[in-house]
């Protein structure tokens, strides 16, 4: 069994080792499917979309006041003009985030 695992580790580390002349692949990575064929999302990533009251980090029975003061709180600590002189993913990062704490903020104002 260890010599199994031996030549399936070689194997492994180097996949090099198997390719063939003219193209053909030995053991190696599976061809990717056509997206019809990857699932209901097509081999995308789908997005998950948490609680309204945990991006807002408040306790599901918060008042409307407790809301808006952690909305503007996040909504501070977010912003992407105070980041504005900052890397591009930091930036784009807060992009996202202030969108999504906009998001929860209106599901729970809204009550939907």
């Amino acid at each position: 069994a260890l010599v199994v695992f031996a030549l399936w580790d070689i194997a492994r580390r180097n996949p090099h080792l198997f390719q063939r002349k003219g193209g053909r692949r030995g053991p190696g990575p599976r061809p990717v499917p056509p997206p019809a064929e990857r699932g209901p999302a097509g081999g995308k990533v789908l997005a998950f979309e948490r609680p309204a009251h945990e991006v807002l980090e408040v306790s599901e029975g918060a008042s409307r006041g407790e809301i808006e003061a952690a909305y503007a709180r996040l909504r501070s600590q977010w912003s992407p003009e105070k980041l504005a002189d900052m890397s591009d993913e930091l930036r784009a990062l807060a992009e996202r985030r202030s969108a999504e704490i906009d998001r929860a903020y209106q599901r729970l104002v809204d009550g939907g």
